[in-house]
């Protein structure tokens, strides 16, 4: 089932979208839905730390790296610039 969904994946990050056996009832509204809120929770952390990048790291649980990738991402997303804020 791994290899499978792997192959589904073609060296994208796994979803439970490459695993249609076990969520069959799984469509890809859904998976943009859970994504939209990750997106949504990751800037209301950020605001309530204002922009303060290291405690929004904390309390997600990311690294430092991965909140610049999801904010890259939520920024292209939305088709805004990254902004070049200094890590506090």
């Amino acid at each position: 089932m791994l290899e499978r969904a792997l192959l589904l994946a073609q060296g994208e990050q796994l979803s439970p979208l490459h695993f249609p056996d076990l969520a069959p009832d799984f469509a890809a509204k859904d998976a943009e839905k859970l994504e939209n809120a990750e997106d949504a929770h990751i800037l209301q952390v950020l605001a309530k730390f204002n922009d303060d990048k290291r405690k929004t790291c904390a309390a997600l649980g990311l690294s430092i790296s991965s909140l610049y990738r999801r904010l890259a991402k939520i920024a292209d997303s939305r088709n805004e610039p990254l902004t070049n804020n200094p890590v506090q």
